[in-house]
């Protein structure tokens, strides 16, 4: 519980005001500025998310991402690719994504029961505290800061759409070593395994903005409680990589020929790509189906005439004769 208590301190402490500002007053980078930012990237322990130099690298990242994908769009000179090329950061753009993976699927769980403790646990909570008073002294354990648990699962988002636009390069994926490629093929596979099974993964979870019988949309959006909010982020960041990993996959399929035997032993034979992209071209689960909305209750006259009209129906039916047979056919 150490890591946690760190975790939700260095939430509290980070600035959401003056991080939002440094954002929102982005420009774009020269070469210079971007190769600076480049040089500076390094692998973040999954203790250290959420620290300031945590902190610091996302937002240069997330800069990085939005100078690539302008460069990408004009055709003009990528020297942000160039740079993670030369600079030898594509392995740790690989390794901060695998954290940044291990930390959603491990740490956030954990942060997501201590924000939105069961009743079962907040019952037997109250009954330890009056029973025990030799922990009353400990100081109230702090709440947990949601800007900085999105940011920390938003954070893989912006890695791989960082390495979606970057790979699109041959010499880029070249680049990149053995271990690297085989690390970032198997959390690939994960990521479609996700993508394939999303059908089945949306009715276990609330809908996108759940329409009440009679309720109107401002009702719904209000009616939402935080832990349905929190469960619609993570659905959120979990579709939009598993789209980023569909245009990797591509690119490491492009360039095959020229990657080790291992790469394309995990392609084909372990984890079984194949597969797995024709269940995605089966099922599309990149088309959003909306359900139809429920329609709203008849008030109570219609609804009673409505029922005395098919009863009177139905009695009517009943009385009237059967029609008579035909005459015999002479």
């Amino acid at each position: 519980m150490d890591v946690l208590d760190e975790l939700m301190l260095r939430g509290q402490q980070n600035d959401a005001a003056s991080y939002a500002a440094s954002l929102s007053g982005s420009k774009t980078l020269t070469a210079p500025e971007a190769e600076r930012m480049i040089e500076s990237l390094k692998v973040i322990p999954i203790n250290k998310i959420g620290s300031n130099a945590w902190h610091r690298q996302h937002q240069y990242i997330e800069q990085l991402n939005v100078q690539a994908h302008l460069c990408a769009q004009s055709h003009s000179d990528e020297f942000v690719v160039e740079a993670l090329i030369s600079y030898d950061k594509l392995g740790v753009l690989v390794e901060n994504l695998l954290i940044a993976e291990a930390w959603r699927t491990r740490v956030y769980p954990l942060l997501s029961q201590v924000s939105s403790p069961s009743p079962s646990s907040k019952s037997s909570s109250s009954k330890s505290s009056s029973s025990t008073s030799s922990s009353s002294h400990l100081p109230p354990r702090p709440a947990l800061d949601s800007l900085s648990i999105y940011l920390a699962l938003y954070n893989e988002v912006v890695l791989a759409n960082l390495l979606e636009v970057t790979l699109f390069h041959t010499h880029a994926v070249e680049a990149l070593s053995e271990d690297h490629l085989l690390e970032l093929t198997d959390w690939a596979a994960r990521q479609l395994a996700i993508l394939v099974d999303w059908e089945h993964r949306l009715p276990t979870s609330p809908p996108l903005v759940p329409l009440k019988e009679g309720a109107s949309l401002t009702d719904s959006l209000l009616s939402r409680s935080p832990q349905d909010e929190e469960r619609e982020r993570l659905r959120e960041v979990e579709f939009n990589v598993a789209l980023c990993v569909l245009t990797i996959t591509r690119y490491l399929t492009d360039c095959v020929s020229s990657l080790p035997l291992g790469v394309a032993v995990r392609l084909v034979t372990t984890n079984d790509f194949p597969l797995a992209l024709a269940a995605l071209i089966d099922r599309r689960p990149w088309e959003r189906r909306v359900p139809p909305p429920l329609p709203a209750p008849l008030p109570k006259s219609s609804a009673s005439s409505a029922s005395s009209a098919s009863t009177t129906a139905q009695a009517k039916a009943k009385k009237t004769p059967p029609p008579p047979p035909p005459p015999p056919h002479p």
